[in-house]
């Protein structure tokens, strides 16, 4: 899936991206799949979502775990597959940059993907 040429990985990852476009504050500044920076597992590590405050140089990042729901349960076998590599993606972010996360149930419920992109929001800004 392509939108304004950038590839996402899943719809949950561009539905996230589409409501991040509509809540940009024009003072922050948002990187899709930004390189994270120190860290010590993957020097080519990318993450799914920045955001920048143009005016603290605060950053928030934003981490859309579209294979599983909030309980982190595996009720499938390539649930169960997946959830070593996904916890892998979680565990690289350094330990003053972890990241928001939006599951894939917060993502198809407007009051939880808010609330996630807000609280990313906040902490940029304050």
């Amino acid at each position: 899936m392509t939108q304004n040429g950038i590839k996402f990985a899943s719809l949950y990852e561009l539905a996230v991206y589409r409501r991040l476009l509509a809540l940009l504050p024009g003072d922050v500044i948002l990187k899709v799949h930004p390189r994270l920076k120190d860290c010590f597992c993957d020097p080519k590590a990318e993450g799914d979502f920045c955001l920048t405050s143009q005016h603290t140089g605060k950053k928030s990042f934003i981490e859309v775990v579209g294979a599983f729901d909030q309980s982190f349960s595996a009720h499938s076998a390539l649930q169960q597959e997946r959830r070593p590599e996904t916890l892998r993606r979680l565990h690289r972010y350094p330990a003053d940059e972890r990241p928001i996360l939006i599951f894939k149930d917060m993502v198809c419920d407007p009051e939880l993907r808010d609330a996630a992109l807000r609280q990313a929001l906040a902490i940029v800004r304050t």
